[in-house]
This record gives C-alpha cells, structure tokens and sequence, in this order.
C-alpha cells in the first residue's frame, strides 16, 4: 500500500493508475490515504458520488475516451486503469487500420 501524498516516489504502479491517483488526489481530500492497486472507490478509499463524477469526467477529458457509468459504483484503481488502457489499445489499433 501507498499514501495518496506520495505516489510519485512509488514504481509498483502503472503509468495509468499513478494518472487516476493523482486526479483522486486532486479532485477530494484523501491525502495521506493509503491506496492499493485493489482499492475501490467507494467502499475503500469512501468518494462520493460527486467526487467519482468528478474523477471520471476528468479522466475522460484526459484520456479522451468514454467510461461508462456503472463503473463509478465500486471500480477499483486496477479495473478502472486496465479499462482506459484496454480502450486506448482498441482505439490505436482501429486508427492503424
């Protein structure tokens, strides 16, 4: 496990879950929370529905992909990074052909 407040220093993450934590970050007031790669959203890490909202909103824009909503429920940050970058995979490969 890892605090919110410093994940940067941590390599166990991937490139996808170290940008969904830094958007959590961001947008609530989790810092000093530790997070796994298996934490969820709502039952662990205790986000609003206002605040997944907001995460998922701004992960959209950044990524510039869909996410649909029933994964704001209880997505943990390893389902919801494997999601986004199973889509990009998708995306790039539908763009080289």
């Amino acid at each position: 496990m890892n605090t919110l407040g410093n994940i940067q220093e941590k390599n166990n993450f991937s490139q996808t879950e170290k940008h969904i934590i830094r958007i959590i970050t961001k947008t609530s007031s989790l810092e000093g929370m530790e997070v796994g790669e298996f934490s969820r959203l709502v039952d662990d890490l205790h986000l609003s529905s206002l605040d997944t909202y907001e995460i998922f909103m701004n992960l959209e824009t950044d990524f510039g992909i869909d996410i649909p909503k029933f994964m704001s429920k209880n997505v943990s940050i390893k389902n919801l990074a494997d999601y986004i970058d199973a889509t990009l995979k998708r995306h790039m490969a539908n763009k080289s052909k």
